[in-house]
């Protein structure tokens, strides 16, 4: 008896470790941790061609697979300004344990896309180079955060006006996500937010 609690133990132990370490996402996941070898070439100035929300809206929509490589696009860096709408942490089972950030232009909350920070402490995003910008951005969402809103998963944040840098990324549609940008491209990874 004693023999087979040991081994649940272990093998709970196992499990939860496991899946903690492995905790990051499937599709196209070493562009969208920059861990590919084509990150290499991204242009980390910021673009003067999309300074704003609605210019990254406005990026023809183009359709991408599981396993494609990096895309035009997401060879380039933004920088904006905009209000976070909210927050939430991305865990469990079918979870990359990403913040998936909701943001908008300043006066327009109906004009959303999404920016993601990946979480530094999974094994398969610890080998990027940027594990300590991510650790950095996540601190600063940590700091702004307000309280939980409704029952929801969500978090709000400070009524402020924030500067996002990162790399553009071309995204999928992912069930009913009504925040995506219509073209479904984001900011991610997030880089700085101040």
């Amino acid at each position: 008896m004693k023999t087979k609690f040991i081994l649940l133990i272990t093998f709970l132990v196992f499990q939860f470790n496991y899946c903690y370490s492995q905790c990051a996402g499937e599709e196209r996941w070493e562009e969208k941790v920059l861990t590919d070898s084509a990150s290499k070439d991204i242009d980390f100035t910021a673009s003067t061609e999309y300074t704003k929300i609605q210019d990254i809206r406005e990026i023809e929509h183009e359709s991408v697979g599981d396993d494609d490589k990096r895309k035009d696009i997401e060879f380039k860096t933004v920088e904006i300004k905009c209000k976070i709408k909210k927050y939430k942490f991305v865990g469990g089972k079918k979870g990359d344990n990403d913040y998936h950030v909701v943001i908008f232009p300043v006066g327009k909350p109906e004009m959303t896309m999404v920016a993601e920070i990946p979480d530094p402490t999974c094994d398969n995003v610890k080998s990027s180079k940027y594990k300590n910008k991510y650790k950095k951005a996540r601190k600063f969402i940590d700091t702004h955060s307000t309280m939980r809103i409704g029952s929801s998963q969500w978090f709000g944040m400070e009524d402020r006006t924030y500067t996002i840098y990162g790399v553009l990324f071309r995204d999928q549609k992912h069930g009913v996500q009504p925040e995506q940008a219509p073209n479904f491209i984001e900011i991610h990874p997030i880089l700085n937010i101040k």
